[in-house]
């Protein structure tokens, strides 16, 4: 599993951010490689996550909360399908973990 998350979301929260994304791994056995971070206006690190799931053979990622694939919120479904189309990965959500939702997974929000 990796993790992804903005800084411009997580702002001086970039610790508490990383932790949930940790604490979500850890109960449901996934090995957790990285959490790339993303930077304003830039897609560096979406493009360095999908290369990487697609080497690892990974198939979830995930991010501390909903905001963070979806910053600026037009992009949400473009993040999202892209590391499900191209890298055939999974976004879970640290937050619904952490609320104890059974599935995490960005796409059965309601």
């Amino acid at each position: 599993m990796y993790g992804y998350l903005w800084l411009d979301v997580a702002v001086e929260r970039v610790g508490e951010c990383d932790r949930r994304i940790r604490s979500l791994a850890a109960p449901e056995d996934y090995d957790l490689g990285m959490v790339f971070h993303e930077r304003r206006c830039g897609r560096a690190a979406l493009d360095a996550l999908t290369a990487e799931v697609r080497r690892a053979e990974c198939r979830n990622v995930a991010v501390p909360s909903v905001e963070h694939p979806t910053a600026p919120a037009a992009l949400e479904e473009a993040v999202e399908a892209r590391l499900r189309c191209s890298a055939g990965a999974e976004v879970l959500l640290a937050a619904a973990a952490a609320r104890g939702d059974e599935d995490g997974r960005i796409g059965d929000r309601a």
